[in-house]
């Protein structure tokens, strides 16, 4: 789990911090680095007297490396070729120390001090909430930008680095109170800052000239851990926010489109509501049509003339009633109108004239049946006649 993690939580944002101790107090120095592909970038740096300014900075959240100087940090060169060296550091008990080396073809540059000494340090540091994954030791990291900077002479922190040949060669405390500054891009780095940056490129780097041992006070697998937390902690929250957010906007959409429907549906109602009551105008209007004929097969002209054309000369028709009303209309009263029905009244002074009409009617196929509602003779030997016609498919 831990590896796969330490694929996924890179420390390419970095505080270095420079703590140099002298008799009386801590000065605390700070650096700022970004590191993106193979480019170290140097964002800011800066100088506090006192831990909790230091701790008021936005970058001490930040993965924290720690470069220890000053009073308890000795610096020594052992020469290869000296016997005297070779036996020193063969008798040196690093069970007891921490120490930052850098070794040249002819010589090894050690920085050391006591473990309880950086021990404390470290716990001090770690109590005030800094994130602490590495430290180094004294003034030789600086060593490393020898090629960068070009310069046979290095001033780092108050120590002097002598090159020959592009080598470290020497050692040796600072005798000018005068500040050396150094220009990298755009960035200048103080004396002070310089071996921070140093320690940057080894943390990056890992080049085989330096060495050095570690602390058991140092976990960066809870670093590790604690940023994986912090950064899965986030993105499920951001997770939740978004499902949140898509969850309130579809419930929004939905809510709209539901509207829509019931404004729908109220319409659809209100629509088929209509249609009923055109249908139920219409069976009237169309039962009114029927009653007065208006749906037959034929126009009522149509009955008229054939009645007319069919009577013979010699017979006269005085009323023909097509769908009679059977009695006087009134305003406040429906107008009821007897359907398929035909009323004829007439005289003839022919009484086979009569007989053979009302053969001729028989074979009409409109008239379903005829009666003959009277017939009467006058003095005159005029016969006055009444007669109903039903009539067919009205």
């Amino acid at each position: 789990m831990l590896s796969f993690l330490s694929k996924i939580i890179k420390f390419n944002n970095l505080l270095l911090l420079g703590i140099y101790r002298t008799d009386d107090d801590l000065s605390f120095y700070t650096l700022v680095v970004k590191k993106k592909g193979n480019t170290l970038t140097i964002i800011s740096s800066a100088m506090y007297d006192d831990l909790e300014s230091l701790l008021k900075d936005p970058n001490a959240k930040l993965p924290v490396i720690l470069l220890m100087d000053g009073k308890g940090v000795l610096n020594k060169k052992i020469d290869f070729k000296n016997d005297a060296d070779i036996a020193w550091k063969k008798n040196v008990d690093f069970n007891s120390i921490y120490f930052t080396e850098y070794k040249t073809p002819d010589a090894g540059f050690m920085s050391f001090s006591r473990k309880k000494n950086i021990d404390d340090i470290i716990l001090q540091m770690q109590q005030s909430k800094l994130q602490i994954v590495d430290f180094y030791l004294g003034p030789l990291l600086s060593s490393l930008l020898q090629k960068t900077l070009a310069r046979e002479e290095i001033v780092s922190r108050d120590t002097v680095l002598l090159f020959t040949n592009g080598s470290l060669s020497e050692i040796k405390k600072q005798s000018s109170a005068i500040v050396q500054n150094y220009t990298f891009a755009e960035s200048t780095l103080s004396q002070h800052h310089l071996p921070l940056y140093g320690a940057a490129l080894h943390f990056f780097l890992k080049p085989v000239q330096v060495s050095k041992n570690e602390s058991e006070s140092i976990s960066t697998e809870n670093i590790i851990y604690q940023k994986s937390f912090n950064y899965f902690g986030v993105g499920m929250l951001g997770m939740f926010f978004i499902a949140l957010l898509t969850s309130y906007m579809l419930i929004q959409y939905y809510l709209g489109e539901n509207a829509k429907l019931n404004e729908q549906n109220l319409f659809s109602n209100q629509t088929y509501e209509y249609i009923v009551n055109l249908e139920k105008q219409k069976e009237q209007k169309l039962e009114i049509l029927n009653k007065t004929g208006q749906l037959s097969k034929n126009f009522l002209s149509f009955y008229v003339y054939a009645l007319s054309k069919s009577s013979p000369s010699s017979i006269s028709l005085t009323n023909l009633e097509i769908f009679p009303v059977p009695k006087e209309i009134k305003p406040t009263e429906k107008v009821n109108i007897i359907p398929n029905l035909i009323m004829i009244k007439g005289f003839t002074a022919s009484g086979p004239s009569l007989d053979g009409w009302l053969t001729e009617l028989k074979k009409m196929k409109w008239i379903k049946k005829f009666e003959i509602v009277s017939i009467k003779k006058d003095k005159k030997n005029i016969q006055q006649f009444e007669l109903k016609i039903l009539l067919n498919n009205v």
